[in-house]
């Protein structure tokens, strides 16, 4: 179809109706729809064919016809991956292994700041989902940052800090997995049809990480301010409060228990090998199956390790390795009678409902990305509109700027992406005037489009009051929802400026030194910015004290 204004519709729906309504999938859906109507030229009935044929196609169930077919239907392994990972997540809950290792912290460590950095700790081996960490790192830690008067909001901003940030920065976690579907329909992959970027999504989100800046100052951050014992705004008065009276709450009455009783006899039972067990063999067993299916030559293959990577079957090998995860861990649970034989179909239920929203909402975020790139062409017209007005060294500042507002307004982080990467990607080739598809490897302005999309979303997790892991977070450390969001809002400000001077110097240095250099500098700028900041408020706010 032409391109005209009609075009920037879709996206812009979903916006508006999830920034007013708050309901995502009912924004997503009508955003599907809308897209279906100018694709189908106003046809009601042309337009609901096409919107189903186009979900249909998304999950790729008719692709299961064979073996080879289901091993290549990546959107079906990927529902199928979150669906059993829900299952995993559950069983460790109700195990109740995540609470050896509270008792071995409180055996081991014997000051506040210790205890804090057992709480970063355990948020780290919970990389594997932002929900996971959210909902179990605080409700483990409690009672032991209790004992330490530690104040609840502050347990629960560690928490909520760390748990995307993480989820982006490691590779292994659901945030991945959602990645490099969105990444595969977006048009990367080494296919010859429908490719916009030559690539394999999981070499291509690699090479991004390195310009996850906002995820990396923010964690570096988090280290530092609870090492170096700084703190400043609501997070330092309830610090005050707390060393005075013993007073957790800042004040306020304290917030009823609502997290879900473990009983004390698992609790005590618990290991440390019954907690590490499930999270090594998902990493451990996908980590092994990429290295297999891309042919590794220590696995008797050709290939040196870029090229597994590359070749690796990422989607398969997260699904085989979720499935010998959920299978190892459920015998052994059952055998140590950490979870009972008689309650396991309703765990099942309980994991695979807990993904349903989640799986819907990116079936419609992955399905409306398609209908973007492949029909609309919004990035081509963006760009044609863009070109001239805008440099190209401004592109990482720009989107990640752009994603941010977004995702804030939305209060979801996917809901950003999903609009935003297919727009970016489309629009690259048009605005450089180069041929399909690319490669990321001789233009890095794309991996760092990337980094900058990803973590701009993750700030509109940190911006926004109706964001749901602070929602969480707070639940789990049993704190005020509102005192986190606060919190959460003082800390996130100044490492969005911090990263926007780090994006500004990656557009500048990126074509002149290359992608480490330039993803180095700005790193460096970004972290020195954002530490200065750090002791500016501190300062400011021991000032305001002596007053």
């Amino acid at each position: 179809m032409d391109m005209s204004w009609m075009v920037v519709v879709p996206p812009l729906i979903v916006i508006l109706l999830a920034a007013i309504t708050k309901r995502i999938l009912f924004a997503l859906s009508v955003g599907v729809v809308s897209a279906s109507l100018i694709v189908a030229d106003g046809n009601i009935f042309k337009a609901c064919i096409y919107a189903v044929k186009r979900v249909l196609l998304t999950i790729q169930i008719t692709h299961v016809t064979s073996l080879e077919g289901f091993l290549a239907s990546t959107n079906f392994l990927m529902v199928l991956f979150f669906l059993l990972l829900g299952v995993l997540i559950t069983m460790i809950r109700y195990s109740g292994a995540a609470y050896a290792y509270g008792a071995y912290v409180m055996r081991k460590i014997k000051t506040a700041r210790g205890v804090q950095v057992a709480s970063l700790v355990l948020s780290n081996c919970f990389f594997i989902d932002d929900y996971f960490a959210s909902i179990t790192v605080g409700s483990v830690m409690q009672s032991i940052t209790d004992h330490f008067q530690i104040p609840r909001v502050k347990l629960a901003l560690l928490i909520s800090s760390l748990a995307a940030p993480l989820a982006i920065l490691v590779p292994l976690s659901t945030w991945i997995a959602d990645l490099l579907g969105l990444l595969r329909n977006t048009g990367v992959g080494l296919d010859a049809s429908g490719t916009i970027i030559a690539s394999a999504p999981y070499s291509f989100y690699l090479s991004s990480v390195p310009f996850m800046m906002y995820a990396i100052i923010i964690v570096v951050s988090i280290w530092y301010m609870v090492l170096t014992k700084a703190s400043y705004g609501i997070i330092a008065r309830h610090e005050r409060i707390a060393e005075k009276t013993g007073d957790l709450f800042g004040g306020k009455i304290p917030v009823a228990q609502r997290n879900a009783e473990i009983s004390e006899e698992l609790k005590k039972s618990s290991t440390l090998f019954d907690f590490l067990l499930p999270i090594s063999l998902l990493f451990g067993l996908t980590i092994v199956l990429v290295l297999w299916t891309g042919n590794w030559v220590y696995f008797g293959g050709s290939n040196n390790l870029t090229l597994t990577l590359q070749q690796g079957r990422m989607f398969v090998s997260l699904f085989f390795g979720v499935v010998g995860s959920v299978f190892i861990t459920m015998v052994y649970y059952l055998f140590r009678q950490r979870i009972q034989l008689k309650k396991l179909p309703s765990l099942i239920h309980e994991g695979m409902a807990m993904m349903t929203d989640s799986i819907c909402m990116l079936l419609l975020i992955w399905t409306l990305s398609g209908i973007i790139r492949d029909d609309l062409n919004t990035g081509a017209y963006l760009a044609n509109l863009l070109i001239g007005q805008v440099r190209v060294a401004f592109f990482p500042l720009m989107f990640f700027a752009l994603t941010a507002f977004i995702s804030t307004l939305m209060g979801t982080a996917w809901g950003a992406i999903g609009i935003l990467v297919p727009l970016a990607f489309s629009m690259v080739p048009t605005f450089l005037a180069l041929p399909l598809p690319l490669d990321p490897a001789q233009i890095p302005l794309l991996s760092a489009l990337l980094g900058a999309i990803v973590c701009g979303a993750v700030v509109g997790n940190h911006m926004s009051p109706i964001a749901d892991v602070m929602l969480m977070s707070a639940t789990s450390a049993g704190a005020y929802h509102l005192d986190v969001v606060k919190s959460q809002i003082q800390l996130t400000v100044p490492t969005v400026f911090a990263s926007l001077l780090a994006y500004y110097v990656v557009g500048l240095t990126l074509d002149r030194y290359g992608s480490f250099v330039s993803a180095l500098a700005g790193i460096c700028c970004g972290l020195v910015a954002n530490l200065v900041c750090l002791h500016l408020f501190q300062w400011i706010d021991i000032k305001r004290k002596g007053r």
